[in-house]
Formats: structure tokens, C-alpha cells, sequence
């Protein structure tokens, strides 16, 4: 494989493209992991010796949810109370840097989070299911529940 650097470096800027319509937050997060990661931060100690295709595997996803756990279960307080969820006005000068010193203090448990591949909120994904919905609820009368596995954090 050519140099990660440069692999994970494109990865990183098509994954802002991408995710910058949706997430305005989640496309400065990933700027912020390019930068560190080419800076020699906590990213790249992480992500260093990535052996597949950064694309193919998401990692830039695969990042952002890890940070995104850690703030949805409290794993850290303090990314937690600079996150969208519970500062609307969030500001990644502030974000950044409980992101590093998380990525840092959880190197283990991020490492093993990033194992996984990413789940993301993409609609898209379920369209296969409406022909399948469509057609029960021809027939049945009832709710329809879909339910999403999810691992368990650690």
C-alpha cells in the first residue's frame, strides 16, 4: 500500500466533502484529525499503522464515533459538555482539545473501538426495507418496530 500518510490524508479531506452538508460539526472534527494526525498527535499514534484502505474502512468515522461515544455515555465529562448534544453553540477551538486529551487518557479503548466499522445515520441504508414494510403493512394492521443492534460500550 502507498504511504498511509498520504492515504489517510486523502481519506480525510474526502471525508470532510462528504460530511459537510449534513454535520457542519462533524466536517470541522474531521479537519481537526487530518491536522493532528499529520502533526504526530494522538490521531497519528492511533491511526500510524493502519494497515487497510482508510476509505474502504471509514476510519475518519470510525474516529468521530468513537468521540462520539465517549460523549453520549459520559465516558469523558468534559467532551461530553463541549459536544452538539449539550452545547448547541459548540465551538471546535473548545472541542479539540478535550478530543486530544481523550484520544490521549482512552488510547486502549478507542483503538478497540475503531476495530468496528462505523455506524452512521445515513437513511439511505434502510431503503431496502420499504418494498418489505410496504408490503406487510398492506396486511397487517399493527406498528412496524425496527430495532438496531449496537455493541455495548466497554
Amino acid at each position: 500500500m502507498r504511504d498511509i500518510r498520504v492515504a489517510m490524508h486523502e481519506h480525510f479531506v474526502e471525508s470532510i466533502v462528504a460530511a459537510t452538508p449534513a454535520s457542519p460539526f462533524t466536517a470541522q472534527l474531521i479537519d481537526c484529525l487530518d491536522q493532528d494526525f499529520a502533526a504526530g498527535g494522538p490521531v497519528a499514534d492511533l491511526l500510524g499503522n493502519w494497515h487497510a484502505s482508510p476509505r474502504s474502512d471509514a476510519v475518519a468515522m470510525r474516529v468521530c464515533g468513537a468521540l462520539h461515544a465517549a460523549a453520549l455515555t459520559r465516558r469523558d465529562e468534559a467532551l461530553a459538555e463541549r459536544y452538539p448534544e449539550r452545547c448547541p453553540n459548540w465551538r471546535m477551538d473548545e472541542v479539540l482539545p478535550a478530543a486530544r486529551a481523550f484520544l490521549l487518557r482512552e488510547h486502549d479503548w478507542v483503538a478497540e473501538f475503531i476495530r468496528s466499522p462505523p455506524q452512521t445515520n445515513e437513511t439511505r441504508r434502510s431503503i431496502a426495507l420499504l418494498a418489505a414494510f410496504l408490503t406487510i403493512a398492506s396486511d397487517y394492521d399493527g406498528v412496524i418496530d425496527t430495532f438496531e443492534l449496537v455493541r455495548a460500550p466497554a
